[in-house]
């Protein structure tokens, strides 16, 4: 390795811990400590299953610190305060912050979707250092009372979560994303302290919402450390599904795990690049597990893809469906070009719908 290398990435990592120093609203692990990014699997509650798993708050989890591990079993209940959830959510209540900015959104603030708004669900806190963008799919969460609690509602199905630390130019961006998606905001908060300073937050927050064509935007969103993120954001005017977009800017045929329970759910997409609908996942039991657990893709609520092969390791999560009428809904993914979190999911797939040319009753690693 040429000394110019060793610098540049002594002076990235110096560049990250100057970041997330100086941003007091990040993505935290279950210790509090800051980390770029992670992603949350809770499971969906399993009759006669083990410990947090049989009331259905067992989540797995994998961070940007843990990553060549895989996923670990959290010893905490997703309802903890301890939780890397709860402790990342800690901005939403802390009264005496008057220099931030939040947002809460979810389209299922209480029982019914709002059909009006995009099927979008997450929430975005940021300071004039950065901030944090949680993407997930959760109905009615989180909370924006006094302090962190899960509901109910979230415990039979599975769940997703994407965390990820933004830098302060960064923050921004997301506004003109929720301008596409169209989220219904049930909790927000802009200190005058920062007013102007996101303008294009302030805008979606207030209602503005995009009026020309085109209906969707790819948008790259980089890190605290410097990871390219790439989203895809779509009106509902777009009038398309979202994942077949996906795939063909991927130039690659991609499995889709999100809600079957629809009320006419997409088949799988098997012309040109193909969109394969996931039927079922399996955790197989390793050395940081204490048993495997399987459940169908009618348990779980999750919202996510992955390209079928691994030399273009796409790993995507968001919170739109592949279902007729979300069509015509806002929604979007968040995606990350990565081997070893590829790997991860890949692993979890272990039964998928069937194209005639690609026939599978237990799915194979490519």
């Amino acid at each position: 390795m040429y000394y110019s290398e060793y610098i540049y990435k002594y002076l990235f990592v110096l560049i990250f811990q100057f970041n997330l120093t100086y941003c007091s609203i990040q993505c935290l692990n279950e210790n509090g400590n800051p980390v770029d990014w992670y992603v949350v699997y809770k499971l969906p509650k399993i009759r006669h299953g083990s410990g947090f798993i049989n009331d259905g708050t067992a989540y797995k989890y994998i961070t940007s610190e843990t990553l060549s591990g895989g996923w670990i079993d959290s010893h905490l209940p997703i309802t903890s305060e301890q939780s890397l959830v709860a402790r990342t959510l800690h901005p939403l209540y802390d009264k005496q912050n008057d220099d931030d900015i939040w947002l809460v959104y979810n389209d299922q603030e209480k029982w019914f979707s709002k059909e009006s708004f995009g099927h979008t669900k997450g929430v975005m806190a940021a300071n004039k250092n950065g901030g944090f963008w949680l993407i997930h799919s959760v109905p009615a969460f989180p909370s924006v009372a006094e302090k962190y609690s899960y509901p109910e509602r979230g415990h039979r199905n599975g769940q997703s979560m994407l965390c990820i630390t933004l830098p302060a130019n960064q923050i921004d961006k997301l506004g003109k994303i929720f301008m596409y998606n169209k989220p219904n905001i049930f909790g927000k908060k802009i200190s005058d302290n920062i007013k102007g300073i996101y303008p294009n937050l302030e805008l979606a927050a207030n209602g503005t919402t995009v009026k020309k064509a085109p209906w969707q935007m790819l948008s790259n969103i980089y890190s605290a450390a410097g990871r390219n993120f790439t989203n895809y954001a779509k009106s509902k005017k777009f009038n398309k599904d979202l994942y077949e977009w996906v795939a063909d800017e991927f130039k690659t045929d991609i499995f889709a795990e999100t809600w079957l329970n629809e009320v006419k759910p997409l088949p799988s997409k098997c012309d040109h690049y193909e969109v394969i609908n996931v039927l079922s996942i399996e955790f197989k039991n390793n050395s940081k597990s204490s048993a495997s657990v399987k459940f169908s893709s009618y348990k779980d609520h999750s919202k996510w893809a992955i390209s079928k092969l691994a030399t273009k390791p796409w790993i995507c999560i968001g919170d739109i469906n592949r279902a007729e009428h979300q069509e015509k809904r806002g929604g979007g993914t968040m995606c990350l070009e990565d081997k070893t979190l590829w790997e991860a999911y890949n692993n979890i797939i272990n039964n998928t719908s069937s194209c005639k040319s690609y026939e599978t009753k237990n799915h194979i690693a490519q």
